[in-house]
């Protein structure tokens, strides 16, 4: 794992996530690589229906903005996807029910509420705008494609993790990259199985403290068994972070334990307030490693 790079997809997840719901990404945007700025023109917005959950199903009726297309001046083209705060009321209903792959046979079941609200990606806020994937089909690059990366957080992660096996099953998208953080479980065992075949090429970086990685459990009964893709890197937190579980999955948290691996110090990976809990919640609230 080259922790660097990791860290410069996590920040453009991060530019995901600063847009409002309401909002979409300007034109052009810049992060750091090894400290060293690098600009991405924005080639589309990403949209989608809202993660519906059982205390708020009225949810899925919210048309917002979800990440964005962008392709830098050496070619390179990364979709960002950013999570959502629903996902926490996803977590406390607990059924985590299973619905068949829709986009490629026997790719096994899949968690319904991710693959709703995949299924309604797409590059335009009105309904019966293109879906992303068909768009990224026929997308013509400002500049020669030289590689297509996927990342995501949460939700975010998940979404990636669906788009990825999508594109490299039926587009000409084939050798793609993936890195995605805080990850719930996407699908069941065959789904993990065909997804590891199709998308080799995957980083999936996880906090061991973070409850959200650790859903749907591996295994419910006589349910669905739940599995993750391979390719895992586990991030242990240290003395001094917060074992609260907003701060845990936040992705301010994974950006300075990343920094920690790589051995990079200063204030742009070091916590901050905004990975506190929201207003209301109460703080004490914390969580035992699953």
């Amino acid at each position: 794992m080259d922790w660097e790079v990791a860290i410069r997809y996590a920040r453009l997840v991060q530019a995901a996530e600063d847009i409002a719901p309401d909002a979409v990404c300007g034109s052009n945007l810049t992060v750091p690589l090894r400290g060293t700025p690098v600009a991405y023109a924005v080639l589309a917005n990403i949209f989608a229906n809202d993660l519906a959950t059982e205390s708020n199903a009225a949810r899925r009726e919210l048309i917002v903005s979800i990440g964005f297309v962008a392709q830098d001046d050496a070619g390179n083209v990364v979709i960002a996807i950013r999570g959502t705060h629903g996902i926490h009321e996803w977590l406390n209903d607990c059924r985590y029910c299973a619905v068949p792959c829709p986009f490629l046979p026997d790719a096994g079941n899949t968690e319904d509420g991710f693959t709703e609200v995949y299924l309604s990606l797409r590059v335009g806020a009105q309904h019966g705008s293109p879906r992303l994937r068909d768009a990224l089909a026929d997308m013509v690059f400002p500049r020669p494609l030289k590689s297509l990366t996927l990342c995501g957080r949460s939700l975010g992660a998940a979404l990636a993790t669906l788009l990825a096996l999508d594109l490299a099953a039926n587009t000409p998208y084939k050798d793609l990259v993936v890195y995605t953080f805080a990850s719930p479980r996407t699908g069941d065992c065959r789904f993990a199985e065909v997804f590891n075949r199709f998308v080799p090429k995957t980083y999936r970086i996880a906090n061991r403290l973070d409850r959200i990685t650790e859903v749907p459990p591996d295994f419910l009964g006589h349910m669905t068994q739940y599995q993750h893709v391979e390719a895992t890197s586990l991030l242990e937190p240290g003395d001094g972070v917060g074992h609260h579980i907003f701060c845990m999955h936040h992705l301010t948290t994974y950006v300075h334990l990343m920094a920690a691996q790589a051995g990079l110090s200063g204030d742009e990976y070091a916590l901050r307030e905004e990975c506190r809990p929201p207003s209301g919640v109460d703080p004490s609230l914390e969580y035992e490693a699953i």
